[in-house]
């Protein structure tokens, strides 16, 4: 990318990351981490404190790995001019009328990502999955009144095409459990994901650090 590139990317990135953790903060991590926030106002214990933050850095260098791949494949000034209102909308709710919402675990759960999108279509799965190695993904709309066969099917496909189409191998496994988000209903699939990372997904890896401050490898590789 050319310096005016690195720099719109780096300057985007840092103004939203500063909102964001304005916003976790003000939430006390409420909206980010429900399931771990003790009832009745009880303290936390410092194990979980720490969880939160590991989650809270987890989700902002997810974010922004997910725009520098973006960038990095157009950086056309319609591409950041997209990538500008996809970070307007990375927030503990969505702002707009409705969303479609995307959630990434890995293996034990330990990792815990979301992103807001207007269409599937924006992102690159197989990006995602070589920076996180998610094993689960649920997908959802804030309008949705129920889940259907359609679109369960074809998010299957979507998702299967999308990471097949990197070289990946890939079998999905719909999870009817996971039919209610806190957003509304959501279809969940576990992945099983096998394949060696490759030259470009390392390049757009250690271009988001060198970039945005984003380390994707002290984040979430093992």
């Amino acid at each position: 990318m050319l310096p005016k590139h690195i720099e719109a990317l780096r300057s985007m990135t840092t103004s939203w990351e500063k909102t964001y953790r304005s916003e976790v903060a003000h939430d006390n991590f409420e909206s980010l981490c429900p399931g771990l926030i003790p009832s009745g106002g009880a303290s936390r214990s410092r194990a979980t404190q720490r969880l939160l933050l590991r989650i809270l850095e987890q989700q902002i260098v997810f974010v922004k790995y997910h725009v520098t791949c973006r960038v990095a494949a157009n950086n056309s000034e319609e591409s950041f001019a997209r990538m500008r209102r996809f970070l307007s909308q990375q927030r503990l709710v969505h702002p707009g009328n409705g969303g479609t919402h995307i959630i990434f675990f890995d293996a034990l759960c330990s990792a815990r990502t979301f992103l807001w999108v207007e269409e599937l279509s924006d992102i690159d799965f197989a990006d995602l999955s070589a920076a996180t190695m998610f094993e689960f993904v649920a997908i959802g709309h804030t309008r949705w009144a129920t889940v259907t066969q359609r679109r369960i099917d074809t998010f299957r496909r979507m998702l299967k095409k999308d990471l097949e189409y990197d070289g990946y191998k890939v079998r999905l496994h719909v999870s009817l459990g996971f039919a209610k988000g806190t957003d509304g209903p959501m279809v969940g699939y576990e992945c099983a994901i096998t394949g060696e990372m490759s030259m470009d997904k390392i390049a757009k890896i250690r271009m988001c650090k060198e970039f945005t401050s984003g380390d994707v490898f002290k984040w979430f590789m093992p």
